[in-house]
């Protein structure tokens, strides 16, 4: 498999085989994950705490890659868990850890809920827009959205037409009371509540605290996932990651030093803040280099994604 000369994560995000039915796009098996790998090569992943030691004395290649999954879901442990330790394995687990004290953020409910419920993001878009205020939908025919469209789909390839429109009303024109009313109403008319729909979607403490002890690292993902993350105040994102990492050194008895970008989402107050937290590595979401913050080189390293490079496997 062809995979761009540039050091790299390959990030994952939502896995699907036996009781475990897709619960997000681009959701990939136990079998995508062994070929993703292994036309690659096996030989080019790098452990964590290689990739580390490599990125702290800027020793990284242009061939070097390292295994990354976003948000902590359950269908990670079980399904990508067990195939990494086949293959002798170990990766970077950024996890967001509001559900752990029982909060339930409504990102990957809602990722769920359109991919266990709706035909495709085509269905799922053509109810929400019957519920967005007409006022909100006018902006779909603007310059604006124009060139979000325009960008987005270079930056995020993997995104189809009704994915962006989505993002654009959900991240530009509607508040998140706004955006959350319109779904979980839907949730409701479906006879569901959030709560069902989110049954059993992340990991458990103990589950989390099992993969440090088994050597893959654990790092910061923010606390509860806000989108965007760069719209917050630089105080409400300093709390967000302080909280994060305040979780996750109580699970697993170590200071994280690796994070990964919630939706790619974050500005120059993000990244002081990070370092200022010990954080020495941080992945973005995508592989473009524009938009690149100065200063900052570690903290915003390139990421593909592997439900793409499936694709290229398949054809």
């Amino acid at each position: 498999m062809a995979v761009s000369s540039q050091a790299k994560g390959i990030m994952f995000h939502h896995f699907h085989g036996g009781k475990n039915l897709p619960d997000g796009q681009g959701s990939l098996s136990a079998e995508d994950v062994y070929s993703i790998v292994t036309n690659i090569g096996l030989q080019r992943f790098l452990s964590p705490s290689e990739w580390i030691e490599r990125v702290k004395n800027q020793s990284l290649r242009d061939y070097h890659l390292c295994l990354t999954l976003d948000d902590g879901l359950m269908s990670q442990y079980e399904i990508c868990l067990p195939v990494l330790e086949d293959l002798g394995l170990k990766a970077f687990w950024f996890i967001y850890t509001c559900p752990i004290h029982g909060d339930v953020p409504r990102l990957d409910v809602y990722k769920r809920f359109r991919t266990k419920y709706f035909d495709s993001t085509d269905h799922f878009l053509e109810e929400f827009l019957d519920y967005v205020d007409p006022r909100d939908k006018t902006a779909l025919s603007t310059e604006e959205f124009g060139c979000y469209e325009s960008i987005y789909s270079e930056t995020f390839p993997f995104y189809s037409y009704s994915d962006i429109v989505l993002r654009f009303l959900r991240d530009r024109k509607l508040s998140v009371s706004a955006y959350e009313a319109i779904v979980d109403g839907m949730i409701n008319r479906a006879g569901l509540t959030v709560a069902e729909v989110a049954d059993q979607l992340w990991m458990s403490s103990t589950q989390i605290a099992e993969l440090c002890f088994k050597g893959h690292f654990i790092g910061l993902h923010s606390y509860s996932h806000p989108i965007p993350l760069s719209g917050l105040s630089r105080e409400d994102q300093n709390l967000e990651y302080r909280r994060n990492l305040d979780d996750i050194q109580m699970i697993t008895k170590e200071h994280p030093i690796s994070m990964a970008h919630p939706a790619n989402s974050y500005n120059i107050d993000s990244l002081e803040i990070l370092d200022s937290l010990g954080v020495v590595c941080g992945f973005r979401s995508n592989l473009s280099l524009s938009g690149l913050i100065d200063g900052y080189k570690n903290l915003q390293l390139p990421r593909a994604d592997a439900s793409s490079l499936r694709r290229s496997i398949t054809g």
